[in-house]
């Protein structure tokens, strides 16, 4: 059970990832904040 929770937020971690490369010029540090404190969320 754990590893496929780990695989679904792996993906969900690439999604956002490849959702924020493409607003990359902004480069809005409160998208990086909101981010950065969902996986932390995430992993808590």
């Amino acid at each position: 059970m754990d590893e496929i929770l780990q695989d679904v937020t792996q993906m969900e971690l690439l999604h956002i990832q490849e959702y924020y490369h493409s607003y990359q010029p902004t480069d809005d540090p409160r998208i990086k904040m909101r981010i950065i404190q969902r996986n932390y969320q995430r992993t808590k």
